[in-house]
């Protein structure tokens, strides 16, 4: 009986081991760990963003909100001065917003009715007073779209005479302030992922050369 050669012969396990050079086996399990912990990094860095753009928009629309709640309370001071003073709300309320101006902020008073009685803007956007009624009486400020105008509306009393004080202020400068954060931190993410990139490599390097010389050792043996 004659014996054939297989035509394909088994290869050791330390010849195959041998074929793969021991720099590329290394090069791989400090690639893996360096971009496994350089996405680990972005996906953090990506949530960090998420949630500074959110607390900024709120933090911002907080103090919007503030400076009109502090300006309705300041109309409401100086009309309840010029009704001592005039005995009729419509000459208090025109006499009030000559005498108070508030850069930056809108302020209506309204009588009971609904008519307005006095407006003063000081720099404010114009708005119509149909788009000011969507604001609702002694609730949270709302936003108005597309003017982008913060505006809120409260009730006022003071003996016989019952208004409203309207105060609304553009948004156009939160606006901004807004884009510039998030601005930054999109051009930062990049540069700090890259950053944790290189940084991963380096700890994964130092990491694993005790292993680099174990298998300079083992391959000079095989």
């Amino acid at each position: 009986m004659v014996a054939t050669a297989d035509p394909h012969p088994a290869t050791s396990a330390p010849a195959e081991r041998a074929f793969i050079p021991r720099w590329h086996r290394l090069m791989t399990i400090r690639a893996r760990l360096a971009i496994s912990y350089g996405v680990v990094i972005a996906v953090v860095l990506a949530v960090v963003t998420v949630a500074v753009g959110t607390v900024h928009a709120r933090l911002g629309m907080a103090r919007v909100d503030a400076e009109l709640t502090r300006a309705m309370r300041s109309v409401a001071g100086v009309v309840n001065s010029e009704i001592n003073e005039r005995l009729d709300l419509a000459i208090g309320a025109h006499e009030a917003l000559i005498e108070l101006e508030l850069p930056g902020v809108g302020v209506s008073v309204l009588d009971s009715s609904g008519h307005v009685l006095s407006t003063r803007r000081s720099g404010a956007p114009a708005v119509d007073a149909e788009r000011l009624a969507l604001a609702q009486v002694n609730s949270p400020p709302r936003t108005l779209e597309p003017e982008r105008v913060r505006v809120a509306a409260s009730s006022w009393q003071h003996g016989p005479d019952a208004y409203t004080v309207v105060s609304w202020m553009s948004l156009g400068t939160f606006d901004r302030e807004h884009a510039i954060v998030m601005n930054t931190v999109r051009i930062a993410i990049p540069l700090a992922a890259l950053a944790a990139l290189t940084g991963g490599w380096l700890i994964v390097w130092r990491a694993l050369r005790p292993l680099s010389v174990m298998a300079a050792h083992a391959d000079a043996i095989d």
